[in-house]
């Protein structure tokens, strides 16, 4: 017996064998179809997106918008001039998000007196309240807000953790897709806080 012969399949609550129910034909069929329908999800994501290109393009100005943190207190990004910024989105439910927290804090810690400003945007679906307790399990001192604030103006790309890098001048001058280590953020900041200090 093959490996597609035993393979279990959940449909609609009942477990049936791979080779039983749908046969070898049927499911070429159904896995042709969906590959077929890929292109086309694909197109309309892209579309959505196409009309203005993301704010945070790689030597775009930081848009002027305000924002307020997880406790009301409101931040207009174009104040942040003359600071660099780690613009880092993440969730709740991100296990490589939850990883670079830590680094990201004590970058923060380490160099907020340089002129870094860490700045964390949570792209959870829930309210604030639902992300004030994370803030504490994890140690977060740096200012935290809820993405909606600024997903039209800012926030375009696919998936999280992602950090945007903007220099002293208000420029984004690097985005950091996925995980990324501590070494990583430290060796692009350092640079840029070396700049006009």
């Amino acid at each position: 017996m093959s490996v597609v012969g035993w393979a279990r399949v959940k449909v609609q609550g009942a477990d049936m064998k791979a080779g039983s129910g749908l046969g070898r034909r049927g499911m070429a069929i159904t896995i042709a179809i969906l590959a077929g329908l890929a292109p086309l999800l694909t197109v309309a994501c892209k579309s959505e997106n196409s009309s203005s290109p993301p704010v945070s393009q790689t030597g775009n100005v930081v848009p002027a918008v305000k924002v307020k943190d997880l406790q009301g207190k409101e931040l207009d990004l174009t104040t942040t001039r003359g600071k660099v910024l780690l613009i880092n989105f993440w969730a709740t439910w991100c296990g490589p998000c939850k990883h670079e927290i830590p680094d990201l804090s004590r970058l923060h810690r380490k160099y907020r007196d340089q002129g870094l400003l860490v700045l964390g945007f949570a792209v959870d679906s829930g309210s604030a309240s639902e992300v004030t307790p994370f803030l504490s399990e994890f140690g977060i001192d740096y200012p935290v807000y809820m993405a909606d604030d600024v997903r039209d103006q800012f926030y375009r790309e696919p998936g999280i953790p992602m950090t945007i890098v903007v220099d002293r001048k208000g420029q984004v001058v690097k985005k950091l897709f996925g995980l990324t280590s501590a070494d990583v953020f430290e060796s692009t900041v350092l640079p840029l806080l070396n700049e006009g200090a």
